[in-house]
């Protein structure tokens, strides 16, 4: 994603890449994702789904449990849908 944000053209061609995959019934998702305004491009292109260093940082895969579990907590807690938000914080 080096370049989205300032490249018109990587732009035009990302947003067509989205466009396919949608219309092909697959969901798209986007990596390499290491700054904000990328992430936000994205969103607004409909890719729902990203990995990349802005989104979390390379880890052994044991502590991947925990990272999953922690997210699914502030998840929860955003929707308001979790009694234990003090608990995502």
């Amino acid at each position: 994603m080096a370049g989205l944000g300032t490249d018109a053209v990587l732009a035009m061609l990302t947003r067509t890449i989205v466009r396919v995959g949608h219309g092909l019934g697959i969901e798209v998702v986007a990596e390499g994702i290491e700054q904000p305004k990328q992430l936000e491009m994205l969103r607004a292109m409909g890719c729902s789904r990203g990995q990349g260093y802005l989104v979390a940082r390379p880890m052994a895969a044991t502590g991947i449990e925990a990272a999953l579990a922690r997210e699914d907590r502030l998840r929860r807690a955003g929707r308001g849908d979790d009694r234990s938000a003090a608990a995502a914080a």
